[in-house]
């Protein structure tokens, strides 16, 4: 029995054998983000981008702030097939891949200033010629 023979005998005996093959698929993506910071931004362009790159056959629904499922649980989610997408830390990627934990280090910086002094310099920490002075 050829493809096309079996494809049409299926059909005959299930209609719905064939049709299943068009189906609109729909995924969830969560994200630890309120709904009016980037993740959940970037999150609603994802959705358009695939929802056009697909024709309209996949639909990503967006879920801010954890309402989906927590940073961890998310993940968890995404490795157990039951969370289509799920946009998460690096520091949570650490829990599975320890070279993604190198960026969440405890006591990075000495107190809340530090951390504002450090982010707001120019040039950018990658580009600070060596034998530069720490800013404090």
């Amino acid at each position: 029995m050829t493809a096309r023979s079996t494809a049409a005998a299926l059909s005959a005996a299930w209609p719905g054998a064939v049709a299943a093959q068009a189906q609109e698929v729909t995924l969830h993506m969560g994200h630890d983000n309120q709904a009016d910071r980037p993740g959940q931004v970037a999150g609603e362009e994802f959705a358009r981008l695939v929802s056009e790159a697909a024709g309209g056959a996949v639909e990503v629904i967006v879920y801010a702030a954890e309402q989906l499922a927590a940073l961890r649980a998310g993940a968890e989610g995404v490795q157990l097939g039951t969370i289509g997408l799920y946009y998460v830390d690096s520091g949570t990627l650490g829990n599975w891949h320890p070279e993604y934990a190198f960026v969440s280090p405890p006591f990075l910086f000495d107190d809340f200033d530090h951390a504002v002094r450090s982010n707001r310099r120019s040039p950018p920490p990658w580009r600070v010629p060596a034998g530069s002075p720490r800013i404090r």
